[in-house]
């Protein structure tokens, strides 16, 4: 074993040895096709392969500081490969395997350790009990206190907030959607904000309403319940009226549109909301829940004399 690592063996990443070559980006730029057999913040030992005198081939290590390094193209890990084409569908446990042996490398340039990281807070955020949801709000903070990347690092804030409606901190949620709003510009983190304090007052109206099953003769709650219900729909048919070639967003905000008129019993608003999903963002996620509902709407609901408020 190379000197310099003897004091730091506790400290290191072993990578394992069966996984493909990665790629040392030296500031220069040269590379280095190699394997990495130990990283820290300070050094990068690897191995390469070498032609001997006798035309056989060995292996040479070498270990040089870490800020000689511009930055590493990791080869992936036994499984790797396979858990990224299905990295939005699978499952918590899949996804620990490799978490598990990458979350060292978060913090390092051009690692995608943070898009795996965040795959699996939202996955733990699917399982039904408060242990998942609680990880998951612990590996979002993680994420986005030390990703490497912007991009991993804004999803996890919305990650966050997505987790505090989860575990029914709407008040917080709410709070810190609105100060994102305020401090960001990139429309795509607005959209979430607006949509998560949307999903906040939606909770908040379906607790209002519990609470006050009269709430049409209560001349002190219905005026709070109506505001509610109006900023709901306004807040998630945002990204539809401003955004609406952003098909996801826009899709995904005419569906929770369409729940919340459900909700409300307003029919025809609501088979309007899911119709313009299926005519107009046939092929978004929204769209196959959206012509279920379309197909199977429960007809016999009083229409209502509302205007088309999704127009």
């Amino acid at each position: 074993m190379n000197r310099f690592l003897l004091p730091i063996v506790a400290a290191i990443f072993l990578a394992t040895s069966s996984h493909a070559l990665d790629v040392i980006h030296l500031p220069d730029g040269q590379s280095i096709q190699c394997r990495i057999d130990a990283i820290t913040d300070n050094i990068v030992t690897y191995s390469t392969s070498v032609r001997l005198p006798n035309g056989r081939t060995g292996t040479s290590q070498r270990t040089i500081p870490a800020d000689r390094v511009k930055f590493i193209d990791f080869g992936p890990i036994p499984g790797e490969t396979e858990l990224m084409a299905k990295l939005g569908t699978a499952t918590v446990e899949e996804i620990d395997l490799i978490w598990d042996k990458k979350y060292r490398n978060l913090h390092r340039p051009k690692s995608n350790t943070g898009t795996i990281g965040i795959a699996l807070g939202n996955a733990l955020l699917k399982k039904e009990n408060d242990f998942h949801w609680k990880r998951a709000l612990e590996l979002f903070g993680i994420i986005h206190k030390e990703a490497w990347d912007q991009g991993s690092k804004n999803a996890a804030k919305q990650g966050r907030l997505k987790t505090l409606i989860r575990l029914g901190e709407l008040e917080t949620a709410i709070t810190e959607a609105r100060q994102l709003a305020t401090e960001t510009e990139d429309a795509t983190m607005l959209i979430e904000a607006r949509y998560i304090v949307a999903r906040a007052d939606f909770e908040k109206l379906k607790q209002l309403e519990e609470e006050n099953p009269k709430w049409e003769e209560d001349d002190t709650v219905r005026p709070d319940r109506n505001r509610l219900y109006h900023t709901t729909i306004d807040q998630f048919l945002w990204p539809y009226l401003f955004h609406g070639t952003k098909v996801e967003v826009a899709s995904r905000g005419l569906f929770a549109a369409g729940e919340v008129y459900q909700f409300a019993n307003k029919a025809d608003l609501a088979k309007a909301c899911f119709a313009d999903i299926v005519q107009l963002y046939p092929e978004s996620e929204a769209a196959m829940k959206a012509q279920e509902i379309f197909q199977n709407f429960n007809t016999t609901t009083e229409p209502t004399d509302d205007p088309p408020e999704t127009k």
